[in-house]
């Protein structure tokens, strides 16, 4: 450990020397005269002024991860939806005393620990919501025009579906229809969609901090059980502990809890009815986390002709089975070059990895 800290320390000495020679050179191309000023370089200041200890925090501020972000903008998302105003600024977070304090228009709203979870920071999202609700005196309508797009959306769990109900919710909410179906009905499609994208890139994080902000908001303001939205948010944010308590606290024959505990024939027997496209997308996950080919090729075969609008939700399931057999090969590969390398150093060693060494390289040929 003293060996890595050393070793920090003179990186940073030296990209500190080089920001120093920069400088230099900018002052004396500018004109200025250094002789006679009393000019000392930034990497001195850092090893005199600093201590050792000093040293380390500063390096562990510098690389210290911050709150998820999805949670700060959703408390953004909630402002903006109860002041009937344009998206605000998300909220911030700042490293005091050994916890993260998180400032909405540079107000505390609630403090955190190092490393939040899921539950955690949905309270301070709730509080804040439900103390907006009563500063602004948000109140939902009476119930208005029924709409089954959101019942439909969520049976059929087909990303078409959900998408266009939740658009339905969005275009209600923001023509003056704040009743609670509405809020539901959004909440629930806006979360159910945002449990089958597949993205790496986290391009659809607007998506999930506004699910989070609908779930907040429908639970501060209504009397409806939040507890699936919660677990499929905690589950595809991959807080996997929170995810697991919320899981203990569903009912017995809800698809998500028999997800949760792995009970595979049960999902399969919903899944095999054909009109119960959650249970059918929980299954094919389930299956693809065990990386169990010969029943994914069969689910293909047999049931996903009855789920066609499960595309998307197939693809990203697929790509978790894919992704850790390829990462594997990939680690295997890798170790067999460097291994290569240290025994052979005077050869020309160049790493290269072709369709073959990987394990699934079968499924392309079909």
């Amino acid at each position: 450990m003293s060996l890595l800290l050393v070793f920090s320390l003179l990186v940073l000495t030296a990209c500190q020397t080089r920001r120093d020679t920069i400088d230099r050179q900018g002052d004396a191309q500018s004109g200025d005269n250094l002789e006679g000023k009393n000019f000392k370089r930034r990497s001195e200041l850092f090893l005199h002024d600093m201590s050792v200890t000093g040293a380390c925090q500063q390096l562990q501020n510098n690389y210290r991860l911050k709150p998820d972000k999805r949670f700060l903008h959703a408390i953004g998302v909630v402002q903006s939806i109860c002041s009937h105003k344009s998206l605000v600024d998300s909220a911030a977070a700042s490293w005091e005393n050994g916890h993260w304090r998180l400032l909405s228009n540079e107000r505390e709203i609630g403090v955190v620990n190092a490393f939040p979870g899921f539950e955690e920071l949905y309270s301070v999202l709730l509080s804040r919501t439900k103390k907006l609700v009563s500063e602004k005196d948000f109140k939902l309508a009476g119930s208005g025009i029924s709409h089954p797009e959101f019942a439909k959306g969520l049976k059929t769990f087909s990303p078409e579906q959900l998408i266009s109900a939740a658009v339905l919710g969005d275009h209600l909410w923001k023509n003056g229809e704040h009743t609670a179906e509405v809020l539901i009905g959004t909440a629930q499609c806006t979360t159910a969609l945002s449990t089958q994208v597949l993205d790496y890139m986290g391009i659809a994080d607007d998506l999930t901090a506004k699910a989070l902000a609908m779930v907040a908001l429908a639970e501060a303001t209504t009397s409806c059980d939040t507890r699936s939205m919660k677990y499929r948010l905690a589950e595809n944010m991959e807080y996997c502990n929170d995810a697991a308590a919320l899981a203990n606290a569903l009912p017995d024959e809800a698809p998500l809890k028999m997800y949760a505990l792995k009970r595979k024939a049960e999902l399969r027997k919903l899944a095999e009815l054909g009109d119960n496209g959650e249970a059918a997308f929980l299954y094919l996950r389930t299956v693809c986390q065990a990386r169990d080919r010969a029943a994914w090729r069969e689910w293909m075969s047999k049931t996903y002709p009855k789920y066609k609008d499960l595309t998307l939700p197939c693809l990203r399931a697929f790509s978790e089975m894919a992704a850790t057999d390829w990462l594997m090969q990939l680690s295997l590969a890798l170790m067999r070059s460097s291994k290569q390398e240290l025994e052979y150093p005077d050869d020309a060693n160049r790493f290269a990895v072709s369709r073959d060494d990987f394990e699934w390289s079968d499924t392309y040929r079909r």
